[in-house]
């Protein structure tokens, strides 16, 4: 997970492609990263996309939790967007409401399927894979990381389409 902490932390302009099996920690250390920015930069906007709304509201709780045991403060806010000082932090199902909002510091996609059933389905896939590529990877500002993370469950996943597209 080092290089994955590292393009969060200090790259700009990197696309990573990090496969991890479930029970990792992977999602913890991405908001962990993510608040880490937050306190410590300046204008930062981060986007944190999921598969499902389900997903995305308890990683926002988890990233205020987060943020109380770091500064002994409590965050509160919307469940889509989390803002210390200038910053923001971003919150989205990667089939939902990816609109209107532009990152300049990361965006990452953290398990864009749920389990094996989700990514078996071509509907899903292809629904999954428009929406990151037309809403959310549309609104990278010049600068902004990209990262997707998640366990592979199927050779056309989105993993496996972003090894394949040359763009």
């Amino acid at each position: 997970m080092q290089p994955m902490i590292d393009m969060l932390l200090l790259g700009k302009n990197q696309r990573g492609l990090v496969s991890t099996p479930p029970g990792h920690l992977k999602s913890t250390v991405i908001l962990l990263c993510y608040l880490y920015i937050a306190l410590t930069e300046e204008g930062t906007k981060q986007y944190y996309a999921s598969y499902g709304d389900d997903i995305v509201s308890t990683q926002a709780g988890e990233f205020e939790l987060y943020y109380e045991a770091w500064t002994g403060h409590v965050l509160g806010g919307k469940i889509g967007s989390k803002r210390i000082g200038s910053n923001v932090v971003y919150f989205s199902s990667v089939r939902g409401a990816i609109t209107g909002k532009r990152a300049n510091r990361n965006c990452t996609v953290d398990d864009p399927f749920k389990n094996m059933n989700e990514a078996n389905s071509l509907d899903i896939r292809d629904t999954t894979w428009t929406n990151v590529t037309s809403a959310l990877m549309s609104r990278m500002q010049p600068g902004c990381n990209y990262l997707c993370n998640g366990t592979r469950w199927h050779s056309d996943d989105l993993h496996g389409r972003h090894a394949l597209d040359t763009k």
